[in-house]
């Protein structure tokens, strides 16, 4: 990678950072606290079904393995980011560890790098309440 890759990949965390310090400064007023998690993609999945494979490969062929190396670079900035936010803002912001949820789960969740498949959705809601202590069966009834 070169410098222009780092270049863009340092604006798309600062305005992905950007839109959290917002959403921050919108909640906080209502006394209303904002839960944050990475989303979880693809590339960081460790078991990738025949499914997740081809997808991932049309991705490669398709943006080229920079492509891969945004997100790797992007997400622990990110994470170092949130972390930070948490500090200023610690009665206002929650983070939830969710980019990995899925990296070891053994059945397709994306329909391509970061889109799930219908059912999938469900799972990242189940997770997070998890997450935040929800009793799920009790959502169900």
């Amino acid at each position: 990678m070169d410098k222009k890759d780092y270049t863009f990949i340092n604006e798309i965390v600062q305005n992905y950072l950007s839109n959290i310090k917002k959403m921050i400064f919108l909640t906080k007023n209502k006394n209303i606290q904002l839960y944050v998690g990475l989303q979880p993609t693809i590339f960081t999945k460790n078991f990738k079904t025949k499914n997740e494979e081809k997808n991932f490969n049309i991705l490669i062929n398709k943006f080229g393995f920079k492509y891969v190396l945004y997100y790797e670079q992007a997400y622990p900035m990110m994470k170092k980011g949130l972390e930070l936010l948490k500090k200023d803002y610690p009665e206002n912001l929650t983070l939830l560890d969710t980019d990995i949820i899925f990296n070891n789960t053994k059945i397709d969740i994306f329909r391509d790098n970061v889109h799930f498949l219908e059912y999938s959705n469900e799972l990242v809601a189940k997770k997070i309440f998890n997450y935040l202590n929800f009793d799920t069966k009790k959502l169900n009834d």
